[in-house]
């Protein structure tokens, strides 16, 4: 009896589905049902529906968190991408940056009657900033003390003080022991003084030694007198800011802004030769 009522109830069940398979194919399919049939599909319809309905929400759902899952990797792509093309963009202006400064130096050198050799910068000294810098070239390249070193457009950077096999010291003109010659650059004033790298005030450096009727005016270019045999004539060491009496109103004080200052120096010139003893 068990066995039996067993039996018959899987037949329901499977009666059921083939109903629901007939009541599908008629709706979907447009297959034709038997008339006994359509009292039957009419009842199952809404049933299809709700089930299609669902299904449909469904796949919708699935879809979403497929082209979700699709958008959050290409957005990493492209994050990573973008991030790529930005390191190569700083990297092609750098390039260009350097091809600039590069240019200016080589521009100069043609124009000066001294034989030059570039250097790059590699390191400061041991001392603060603005005192004395480590460039890669040495002995081997020509290079010996007192030789003196310039930036781009002729601005005055230093000297060579310390000569390596493969490297060298320069003593930038801001070291308080650097002296050199001036001259005013206005053609009407051709005022002579000496420029030291004895600080005054922020940025500020001493230049004296200048008579007092000398021509001085705020805004005057300073530039090397080429009156000894350490530096050539013409290199642009800064600019005047300040002005004042000294030695009880017979001289002249100026307070110099070297050109150089605040500037990150990368790479310079180098005037090869021999430039005398230590001034």
């Amino acid at each position: 009896m068990r066995l039996f009522r067993f039996k018959f109830w899987h037949l329901g069940i499977l009666g059921i589905v083939l109903i629901l398979i007939l009541s599908w194919a008629a709706t979907y399919l447009e297959i034709s049902v038997p008339q006994p049939f359509n009292f039957i599909h009419r009842i199952t319809a809404p049933f299809h529906r709700s089930v299609t309905w669902l299904g449909d929400r469904v796949s919708n759902v699935r879809s979403f968190f497929t082209n979700y899952r699709d958008f959050q990797e290409q957005r990493a792509y492209y994050d990573l991408r973008i991030a790529q093309l930005e390191k190569e963009l700083q990297m092609m202006e750098e390039i260009y940056r350097e091809n600039q400064r590069l240019r200016s130096l080589l521009d100069f050198s043609q124009r000066v009657n001294y034989e030059t050799v570039g250097a790059r910068v590699i390191g400061m000294g041991a001392d603060s900033w603005g005192k004395s810098l480590l460039i890669d070239l040495g002995k081997r390249d020509g290079l010996a003390p007192r030789q003196p070193v310039i930036s781009r457009n002729g601005l005055l950077v230093g000297q060579v003080d310390e000569v390596y096999a493969r490297t060298a010291r320069v003593t930038m003109l801001t070291h308080p022991g650097f002296v050199v010659g001036g001259i005013v650059e206005r053609e009407e004033s051709r005022a002579l003084g000496m420029v030291r790298g004895t600080p005054l005030e922020e940025g500020l450096y001493l230049m004296d030694n200048f008579s007092w009727d000398a021509d001085i005016e705020e805004g005057d270019v300073i530039i090397t007198s080429g009156m000894s045999e350490f530096f050539p004539r013409g290199l642009i060491i800064g600019q005047v800011e300040t002005i004042q009496e000294g030695d009880y109103g017979l001289t002249q004080e100026v307070g110099i802004r070297p050109s150089i200052y605040g500037q990150t120096v990368e790479e310079v010139l180098i005037l090869l030769g021999d430039w005398g003893e230590q001034e």
